[in-house]
């Protein structure tokens, strides 16, 4: 039996934290096509400006980690290939 082994960071697709709507509990994501996503954030809510790596977007559960120190976010995507959220 072979054994598989989780992929590496550098294989993960790539998301970078724009915006945090504490009332939502909900983050603004930017991947590295340019595209934003909404996700909530089930657990914990990583800083804006962390670098985040995982799946590709979709909607549903993902498990996110920080590129810096592994940390792992628990986010469910809301919305995908959406339109930058405004400025506050």
């Amino acid at each position: 039996m072979a054994l598989v082994s989780a992929p590496s960071v550098s294989a993960m697709h790539r998301y970078h934290v724009t915006g945090i709507h504490d009332d939502h509990r909900c983050v603004s994501l930017r991947d590295s096509g340019g595209r934003f996503h909404i996700a909530r954030a089930m657990a914990e809510m990583p800083p804006v400006g962390t670098n985040l790596a995982g799946s590709l977007p979709g909607l549903g559960y993902r498990v996110l980690l920080c590129t810096l120190t592994s940390r792992v976010f628990r986010m469910s995507f809301e919305r995908i290939n959406c339109e930058p959220p405004p400025a506050h």
